[in-house]
C-alpha cells in the first residue's frame, strides 16, 4: 500500500528530473524497496515475533540501522567507515545484554 501511495510522488519528484523517463534502474530499485525491503522483511519480522515472542525480538530491531549500511555496501558499493563498525559493536553489545537471561 505504501509503494502505491509513493509511486505518484516518485514520478513527480525533482529527483527524476535528470531522467527523461523512468529508467529500468529506477523501476527496479522502487520495486526492490517495495517488495523486498518492506513486504518480505515485515513477514520475517512478524513470523519471528510469533515464534520467539515480542520480548525476544524487540531488541533486535536495533540491527536495522547497520543492516541498511551493510546493504548499501553490498548493493551500491558504499563504504563502511570506522564509525559504522563501532556502531555495530555497540548495537550488538546492547542486543546481547538485553537478551541475557
Amino acid at each position: 500500500i505504501g509503494a502505491i501511495i509513493l509511486l505518484p510522488l516518485m514520478i513527480s519528484s525533482n529527483s527524476l528530473s535528470k531522467y527523461s523517463k523512468m529508467s529500468d534502474e529506477v523501476i527496479f530499485w522502487f520495486l526492490f524497496m517495495a517488495i523486498l525491503s518492506s513486504v518480505i522483511a515485515y513477514i520475517i519480522h512478524y513470523k519471528a515475533i510469533e515464534v520467539f515472542g515480542a520480548g525476544k525480538i524487540a531488541p533486535s530491531i536495533n540491527i536495522i540501522t547497520f543492516s541498511g549500511a551493510f546493504a548499501a555496501f553490498i548493493l551500491l558499493g558504499d563504504t563502511i567507515d570506522i564509525s559504522a563498525v563501532v556502531g555495530l559493536i555497540l548495537i550488538l553489545t546492547g542486543v546481547f545484554v538485553v537478551h541475557m537471561d
